[in-house]
């Protein structure tokens, strides 16, 4: 998950506001499991405060075109 969330992070975490950044440190206290679930199944985060921020993860990694492209 370091190398997931990290590369996301190298590349957004400059544009993102205060308020951002406070949340992409409470995103970053989930354990691993849950992380793994959210971005590379991309399930069980709907509803969650950290909705957003994994949908924008997943397109950044190109996971959601993987999952369409499964169907």
């Amino acid at each position: 998950m370091d190398v997931v969330v990290g590369r996301y992070a190298n590349a957004r975490l400059a544009t993102f506001s205060l308020d951002d950044l406070a949340r992409f440190e409470r995103f970053l206290t989930i354990p691993d499991p849950t992380l793994q679930q959210w971005i590379l199944a991309g399930a069980g985060f709907d509803g969650s405060e950290f909705e957003d921020l994994i949908v924008d993860m997943r397109v950044f990694h190109g996971l959601l075109e993987k999952a369409a492209k499964q169907l």
